[in-house]
């Protein structure tokens, strides 16, 4: 890193760590010289009661099913990367394996355990559908395809019976057809995984399914599942990041193919205008194509990658500004008492 970064990094945890300590100062002095505010004025929405057993043993199980997924598809994607020297199906399945990332932790992570497992469970569908299309012997071979039905065809059977270990026989009948119906109106349609979240049609259907949204349960169980969640999203964007790079690399040098295949372009023009000299249109010629060639379309990788990281430091700054104020209330309230 730069100078310059190295500046700018410790700039940023110094006006962090100022923050915290503000914060912690400004909650002290609240706790301390405000008699009228107190801890049980606050009105908190959060319910004293902890989450069911089972609601709990549900989102647990949807967050290792997710990274089950995530880790299958990679697998997979590595085999198929590992069969062909094809950048072009090597870029489809670093994208497949960084698609699946993604949806499977949204999918894994959502606030309700019927509701994480039934989207998992449309996932799997999806997937496997998609496997069989003829996008998919596009993106990745016919060998490719293969390997990725298969993979995708067994998460979804995983899939399935995770949810039928969480759900009696009616509520299970009732998910079949629901899943069915998203599955027709929201096919995955390329190796990125882009897709339509069941959510919005599982709260229509929720008090059928018996699965009605839960509070959010004790601060325990908040904070639990906060935990968790910090603790799977930052093993997943280190990952991200490595997958996006890749991808970068694999077009880059798609690219310079490319380009190469410009300039020969370009000696064949220059040949065709009738001598086989290097004449100044020739020459012209094959620099836009190099120019369009060599353009730099790992900028969007490198904006993904940029987005994650800004989006953690984010959750980061959150986190301490939250922990500075919780230090200091807590500091004020031992001081009073």
């Amino acid at each position: 890193m730069s100078p310059s970064g190295l500046v700018s990094v410790r700039s940023l945890l110094a006006a962090l760590a100022g923050a915290v300590v503000a914060l912690s100062v400004v909650a002290f002095l609240a706790y301390r010289h405000l008699p009228s505010v107190r801890m049980q004025d606050l009105r908190f929405t959060v319910s004293s009661a902890p989450l069911a057993a089972a609601e709990t043993a549900g989102r647990l199980q949807a967050r290792l099913l997710a990274e089950r997924m995530a880790d299958q598809v990679q697998q997979a994607a590595d085999r198929i990367r590992a069969q062909t020297d094809d950048e072009l199906i090597a870029a489809a399945a670093t994208r497949w394996k960084l698609g699946t990332l993604d949806a499977a932790t949204a999918a894994g992570l959502q606030p309700a355990a019927q509701l994480a497992l039934l989207d998992l469970w449309l996932l799997g569908r999806q997937m496997a559908t998609f496997t069989e299309s003829k996008a998919a012997r596009a993106a990745f071979g016919a060998a490719g395809q293969s390997m990725a039905r298969e993979a995708a065809s067994a998460l979804a059977r995983d899939a399935e019976a995770m949810a039928a270990r969480h759900l009696d026989a009616q509520a299970m009948a009732h998910s079949r057809r629901l899943i069915d119906e998203q599955l027709n109106a929201h096919p995955i349609k390329d190796a990125s995984m882009a897709r339509t979240s069941i959510a919005l049609a599982w709260l229509s259907m929720a008090p059928q399914l018996g699965g009605l949204p839960p509070g959010p349960g004790s601060l325990s169980d908040i904070a639990s599942q906060g935990l968790g969640l910090a603790d799977l999203r930052l093993r997943q964007l280190a990952r991200a990041i490595y997958w996006r790079g890749e991808l970068s690399v694999i077009e880059q040098r798609k690219r310079l193919e490319m380009a190469a295949t410009g300039v020969d372009e370009a000696i064949k023009l220059a040949r065709a205008e009738g001598d086989g000299s290097l004449t100044p249109a020739a020459i012209a010629a094959g620099a836009q194509r190099l120019a369009l060639s060599l353009g730099w379309p790992g900028l969007t990788q490198i904006s993904a990658i940029a987005a994650d990281l800004l989006k953690w430091l984010g959750l980061l700054a959150l986190c301490a500004v939250g922990l500075g104020f919780g230090l200091g209330w807590w500091l004020g309230r031992r001081g009073r008492t």
